[in-house]
């Protein structure tokens, strides 16, 4: 009876140990995202074959993987069911190159933490953040639409008065975080999505995981992030080259004024479909510490000689030049596309 007993003990832990499919790992159609249990071979929209992910398809026994939506710097974006609360999210779990690094967990613990830190309609909302197999994940809300480089990249161009309404939303984001102390770092086309609402737009600022709280403001904001061992200062780039500023790419301390100088770009990239250093060609960066920008009037002959006025100020080399707030930019940008 002893030994019975003692072997349905090691029966009932053995069972209660074996992991369930979900926990151990899924399989992918690369060419339409879905995700499957481990065993599926092929896609059933596509019929492609199956591609095995060794991570855990339910998340904190909450958040089950469904298809793939992108991929971005720090990792891949998933549209996922939330079990508890019944709802579709975007789950942003940590690249698997990442896995093991003492900062990266921690940058997306900050990512999540600074996305929270200031609600505003025009920034993506984070609800969650944990850990699954060693691999961090943030859980936001799932926004149907396109970023704002899918956009130009399929229309070209806009027409100023949909660049004015996209600049409006982006432009209140990025004040709003200035006001909280927060630069963003990395504001470019691939970080502003274009949710799509029943009868509108509504641009959302993406990805907060390079953002930077000034330590010299910390007293004046309550509850405000704390600084980590992965805050960067002088010196160090971080963020996408081609949508730094002069002053950024010489390794400066973090301002303001460089989100000021990327929602130039962002706003003249718009307008010309191009970026205003030509950033295809060797040597761009050149012409951008040298402030040497393409005048829009090399891609739109006919427009007003204000319009490059405004993108010389809003690009000039030194910060103390450029508008003073996101704010005073988007009204110049209105009034001079009006």
């Amino acid at each position: 009876m002893a030994i019975a007993a003692s072997l349905a003990l090691l029966l009932d832990k053995s069972v209660a140990t074996v992991p369930a499919p979900e926990s151990q790992g899924f399989e992918q159609c690369l060419q339409c995202g879905a995700c499957y249990d481990v065993g599926a071979a092929r896609c059933a929209k596509d019929g492609a074959a199956l591609t095995p992910i060794h991570l855990p398809r339910l998340l904190a026994e909450r958040y089950r993987l469904e298809r793939r939506l992108g991929r971005g710097g720090m990792g891949t974006v998933y549209e996922a069911i939330d079990r508890a609360l019944g709802r579709r999210v975007a789950v942003k779990l940590m690249r698997e190159d990442l896995v093991g690094k003492p900062d990266a967990a921690q940058r997306f613990r900050r990512e999540a933490q600074l996305a929270a830190s200031f609600a505003h309609p025009n920034v993506v909302t984070v609800f969650d953040f944990g850990l699954a197999g060693g691999h961090a994940f943030l859980v936001m809300e799932l926004l149907e639409g396109a970023t704002l480089r899918e956009e130009i990249s399929s229309h070209g161009r806009f027409v100023p008065a949909r660049t004015v309404e996209i600049m409006r939303g982006v432009c209140a984001a990025v004040d709003a975080a200035h006001q909280k102390h927060l630069i963003h770092r990395d504001l470019k086309p691939e970080n502003v999505f274009l949710a799509r609402a029943q009868t509108s737009e509504i641009p959302k600022v993406l990805d907060f995981g390079l953002a930077k709280f000034l330590q010299t403001a910390a007293a004046a904001v309550p509850n405000a992030p704390t600084a980590t061992a992965t805050d960067t200062g002088a010196g160090i780039l971080l963020g996408t080259l081609q949508y730094m500023a002069p002053e950024q790419l010489a390794g400066g301390a973090p301002q303001p004024a460089w989100d000021l100088w990327a929602l130039a770009v962002l706003a003249y990239e718009t307008l010309t479909g191009t970026h205003p250093f030509d950033s295809a060609r060797p040597d761009w960066h050149r012409a951008v510490l040298a402030g040497s920008f393409t005048p829009v009037t090399v891609y739109l002959p006919d427009s007003p000689r204000t319009w490059t006025e405004l993108f010389a100020r809003a690009l000039a080399l030194d910060p103390k030049h450029r508008p003073d707030s996101a704010h005073s930019f988007f009204l110049e940008l209105e009034k001079a596309l009006a």
